[in-house]
């Protein structure tokens, strides 16, 4: 019988051949996987999902955004705080971290 830390989805089993000819299951802890962007659904570089935590740099949108739409966010956000574009020209994927309805 299994032991029963070992009766879960989170560890990957793979039979195996020992050098007495027996077939033995053997489990593996399954790696975490990688954080993806919120918007475009790009790999984030440097973040890991270990353990059921999120673990990142102390960035801005660190956890949430890739490189290329959080600087198009920040971009977008000091646009609107100067002026130079309407609310209207942000595109509808980017208005939520953006952050237009918010004081």
């Amino acid at each position: 019988m299994t032991k029963p830390s070992l009766r879960n989805k989170r560890l990957s089993k793979k039979v195996r051949r020992t050098p007495g000819g027996k077939l033995k299951s053997t489990h593996k802890r399954r790696k975490g996987k990688y954080a993806s962007c919120k918007i475009c659904g790009a790999r984030i570089q440097g973040v890991r999902l270990d353990k059921g935590k999120l673990r990142g740099s102390g960035r801005v949108f660190s956890k949430e955004l890739c490189h290329d739409c959080s600087s198009k966010v920040i971009e977008y956000r000091t646009m609107l705080e100067n002026k130079a574009i309407e609310q209207s020209e942000i595109p509808m994927k980017y208005i939520k971290y953006v952050g237009v309805g918010q004081k």
